[in-house]
């Protein structure tokens, strides 16, 4: 981890020190939030249901948000920690430049998906505005905003992820530049 007055390298990632700890600890105590209430929601929804016999409408759809919501905002850490499933047969064969350049067109290409993701899920969102959900009769907007938000969550770990592999592209030339003199 090297380490500037704002800025933080970890990893292959370079993020503002203040923001990234800030969304890094909203999203673990929103994460460990939602956990917890999908745990009770389904183990209330099993106690009405089935020992008295008087089951809450409720519950499965609560528990089916929360699902939802913390999947797609876990893809967050997920790609913060570079963990995602992929096939890497042949960026694990390359090293320095090559490498780099290979991960930065991948992020590219995850960043393109991403906006369409997010572009995409924000119109859906909007056009469920107005319809209710049967139980809770929220918005259900609210359950599709979680495909934006993860989009842009992730999108910025791919916008990070670019910029420090462009910056060692460009230590990499200078190094090889310094070492031919």
């Amino acid at each position: 981890m090297i380490r500037c007055d704002k800025l933080v390298w970890v990893g292959d990632y370079m993020v503002g020190k203040q923001f990234g700890q800030i969304v890094n600890a909203l999203l673990r105590g929103l994460t460990v939030i939602m956990g917890v209430a999908m745990f009770i929601t389904v183990i209330l929804g099993v106690f009405f249901r089935y020992v008295l016999n008087n089951p809450l409408a409720w519950t499965s759809e609560v528990a089916t948000y929360l699902l939802i919501w913390s999947a797609l905002t876990g893809t967050y850490y997920v790609q913060q920690e570079n963990a995602h499933v992929r096939m890497t047969f042949i960026v694990d064969r390359l090293s320095g430049r090559p490498r780099r350049i290979v991960n930065i067109i991948g992020n590219i290409a995850v960043l393109m998906f991403l906006a369409v993701m997010g572009k995409d899920g924000w119109v859906l969102a909007m056009k469920m505005a107005r319809i209710r959900t049967p139980a809770l009769r929220i918005s259900m907007s609210i359950p599709f905003l979680s495909i934006p938000v993860a989009a842009v969550l992730m999108g910025t770990l791919c916008l990070a992820a670019i910029g420090s592999e462009l910056i060692e592209v460009a230590t990499d030339k200078v190094q090889e530049g310094k070492g031919s003199k």
